[in-house]
């Protein structure tokens, strides 16, 4: 009877030992997936943050996005879109451009939470998406680098680029590039 009891425990014992086994291999698997996959969603953004300290791409995510959809359309994809550095801008546009868009543009970090929670209420209220609260810096990040998607997974991404791109491209950089590929009117990118 010890005999059959010793082996009744012995096969126990190695089944657990197995499960124990295999689930720290399962989890150890997994963990290393999921350490890989947070370095890419870490290191992308910030590879494309530090390319374009100095670099002016061809086009925005936005503008590539803009084609595709003129295309599905049948419609002309032609985009009017010539870079002009920020101390050739005329010193009013601007100026015009953050007393309309974003006034709190060289002091707030980026982001502005007050503003943000005021459109949430406004849209609470009215029952639809009637205002945003960005600013110049999340609405760069989004027209740079994500799609218009609606969702809080994009907003997320949003507010990532924007702490990025404040720490690594300085205000100036952002206004100038803001200015060059901000939509103006159908097919027009940037203030020249």
């Amino acid at each position: 009877m010890k005999k059959i009891i010793f082996k009744i425990l012995k096969i126990i014992f190695i089944f657990i030992v197995s499960v124990l086994i295999l689930y720290s291999a399962a989890f150890s698997i997994a963990g290393t997936y999921l350490i890989y996959k947070a370095y890419h969603f870490v290191m992308t953004p910030w590879k494309e943050m530090k390319n374009m300290v100095t670099e002016n791409p061809a086009e925005s995510v936005y503008m590539t996005q803009w084609r595709k959809l003129q295309r599905e359309k049948g419609e002309s994809d032609s985009i009017s879109h010539i870079f002009i550095p920020l101390d050739s801008i005329s010193k009013h546009l601007p100026d015009a451009v953050l007393a309309a868009e974003d006034d709190g543009f060289w002091v707030h970090p980026g982001f502005n939470p007050i503003a943000m929670l005021e459109a949430y209420q406004d849209n609470i209220s009215a029952g639809k998406i009637k205002r945003g609260g960005s600013t110049i810096t999340q609405q760069l990040a989004k027209n740079m680098f994500l799609t218009n998607e609606k969702s809080f997974d994009r907003k997320f991404r949003e507010l990532a680029y924007t702490v990025l791109i404040e720490k690594y491209w300085g205000k100036k950089r952002i206004l100038e590039l803001y200015l060059n590929y901000a939509e103006w009117g159908p097919g027009i990118f940037g203030c020249e």
